[in-house]
């Protein structure tokens, strides 16, 4: 109930002690005139007995009445002051929920907010990776190898203690060095009878100034993501890391599928481009039986020709 209304209560209930005196001096007014006109006196003990006789009859009811009037006034106050009680402690309810709901929105709206912001840091810093994983490749050379004598339309060529064919030697630039390095690499393989993880760790001995930083920086991007992924600031860390395989040529894919299986790779680098999937457009042809079962499925990812070769393989 509002202090006008309280206010207008209180002055009914004052009206009526007014109106009751108002009554009571009309009713002694009316009696004194009827008995005496306008000249009134007490002369004896009865006469003050019958005038107190008859203001008692006349007023006691009169009093009973206001007294009613006044308690129905009371109970009308008190029930108008309950309802609005009530009405207020639901509209206070009311408040309350929207003051809640108003915090869990402001709350999921900061969550967004941090969270876009995480995802605008993810995605500034992996793109700038990116230029410089493409400034990497383009500084990438391989010159050709001298004292290389030609038989049949294939240079003959001393690698490792080890005599290998090649169709091609020519100095070559950015990817052309990565597919030049993965044509040494089988070649050597061919012609070295050791176990695979033995033959790639000598050639990447061999050729660590060219390609150790190349490795290095792919090894960062793909940890770079992962470390995002485990702490929730990219939702499909998978989308990044398949954007950053597209820039890979097939040779780049090759030597990258051959570099996880030596002695350096296969520590964790191996486990990060099986997380992602990132041969899933390896060609088919790039690894050997032996290579293929080394690695698990997954790298593959829905690759159903990759699929059906491992299930062949694994009968």
């Amino acid at each position: 109930m509002s202090k006008k209304e309280n206010n207008k209560e209180l002055e009914f209930l004052e009206n009526y002690k007014v109106i009751a005196v108002i009554i009571l001096g009309t009713v002694f007014l009316t009696y004194l005139y009827s008995k005496t006109g306008l000249q009134f006196t007490i002369s004896t003990a009865s006469d003050m007995g019958a005038i107190g006789d008859f203001f008692g009859g006349l007023l006691n009811p009169i009093f009973a009445l206001i007294g009613l009037f006044a308690l129905l006034a009371t109970i009308k106050i008190q029930s108008k002051a309950l309802k609005i009680s009530s009405e207020e402690l639901v509209n206070s309810r009311k408040e309350l929920k929207l003051t809640r709901g108003e915090l869990e929105k402001s709350a999921i709206a900061q969550q967004e907010q941090s969270q876009s912001i995480k995802l605008q840091n993810f995605e500034n810093t992996f793109f700038k990776m990116i230029d410089v994983y493409n400034s990497i490749v383009f500084d990438l050379s391989l010159d050709k190898f001298e004292d290389a004598p030609q038989y049949n339309g294939l240079y003959n060529i001393s690698f490792l203690n080890k005599k290998i064919d090649l169709k091609k030697n020519e100095d070559v630039k950015e990817k052309e060095t990565i597919k030049k390095l993965v044509t040494i690499l089988r070649a050597y393989k061919k012609v070295e009878t050791k176990e695979y993880k033995l033959i790639y760790d000598k050639f990447h001995q061999n050729y660590e100034d060219k390609i150790g930083h190349y490795f290095g920086f792919i090894y960062q991007v793909l940890i770079f993501i992962k470390d995002a992924e485990e702490n929730n600031k990219v939702e499909d860390a998978k989308k990044y890391a398949h954007l950053f395989r597209s820039l890979f040529s097939k040779y780049e894919l090759a030597l990258l599928s051959y570099h996880c299986l030596g002695s350096i790779g296969s520590k964790k680098f191996k486990g990060l481009v099986e997380h992602f999937e990132f041969f899933e457009h390896l060609p088919i042809n790039i690894l050997t039986h032996e290579l293929i079962l080394m690695y698990n499925k997954n790298v593959f990812g829905k690759n159903e020709k990759w699929n059906n070769k491992i299930k062949k393989l694994a009968q």
